[in-house]
């Protein structure tokens, strides 16, 4: 007789074999959680500690605000320990979006996920090599902070595109929840990508005061809304546990 894997948790009620269950949300829910809070501590550690050094720039004009490559220069230790950190949560968030968000999709939508979620593995990877060599300057870090944004804002516009365009079932209180915030959070990235960008060369070209604060307040924004969205996979997986059963082994189910 062909051994048939339970397609929901519920199918376990009879069975008199304990098992144990590890909520998939709980895990996204620390795991993607390490970033955000990471940023804001460290932020708050440099302006406390190297207020001065951490906001002088060659313009000598006056800035409140150090720049993110600053932070994560002087707060480096730190963040490359939660960058690898929160990597398996990323991953995993990842997997499951590829498992679950398929079903039913049509062939836009479908490819559309594919690239997003092609662009988050990307993301992680070059916010790995932004903060493993935040010590160094140059092209290279240009580089890689650039790869870093740009990656993290097709990501989250693909994954909406993909949300628009799939034939998804009903959705949850949770996952409409998720939604409202990954728009939003698609809103507040495009608007920090474009306000960016003007202060920067006035900046660099014309030394205008409080203009790299701007910049600086930019680059939170982007880093905080990538992070956050990716956050949100909690709410899409709230009722998704990994089973280790007896009898059926390591299986996915939804409660």
């Amino acid at each position: 007789m062909e051994k048939l894997l339970p397609i929901s948790d519920k199918d376990l009620t009879k069975s008199s074999v304990r098992q144990l269950r590890i909520s998939m949300s709980n895990l996204l829910l620390v795991g993607c959680a390490l970033a955000p809070f990471t940023m804001v501590y460290t932020i708050l550690m440099t302006l406390i500690f190297d207020y001065a050094g951490s906001t002088y720039t060659h313009c000598q004009v006056m800035n409140i605000l150090p720049s993110m490559s600053t932070v994560i220069r002087q707060q480096q230790p730190l963040w490359i320990f939660i960058i690898w950190a929160q990597l398996p949560a990323r991953l995993l968030a990842a997997w499951l979006y590829w498992r679950y968000r398929r079903r039913g999709l049509p062939l836009r939508a479908r490819i559309l996920k594919y690239l997003s979620l092609l662009l988050l593995v990307y993301n992680s990877v070059s916010s790995i090599s932004a903060v493993q060599y935040g010590h160094l300057s140059g092209t290279f870090h240009n580089a890689t902070a650039l790869s870093s944004w740009i990656t993290g804002l097709g990501y989250i516009g693909l994954s909406h595109m993909s949300q628009k365009f799939g034939a998804y079932e009903p959705m949850g209180p949770h996952e409409r929840l998720s939604n409202r915030i990954k728009r939003k959070m698609l809103f507040t990235n495009c608007t920090a990508m474009v306000v960016m960008w003007p202060f920067y060369v006035l900046h660099v070209n014309f030394c205008l005061t409080m203009a790299y604060s701007v910049f600086s307040f930019c680059e939170y924004i982007l880093t905080l809304s990538i992070a956050c969205h990716i956050w949100t996979s909690y709410l899409d997986f709230y009722d998704v546990y990994l089973c280790l059963n007896l009898h059926f082994g390591c299986f996915l189910a939804d409660a």
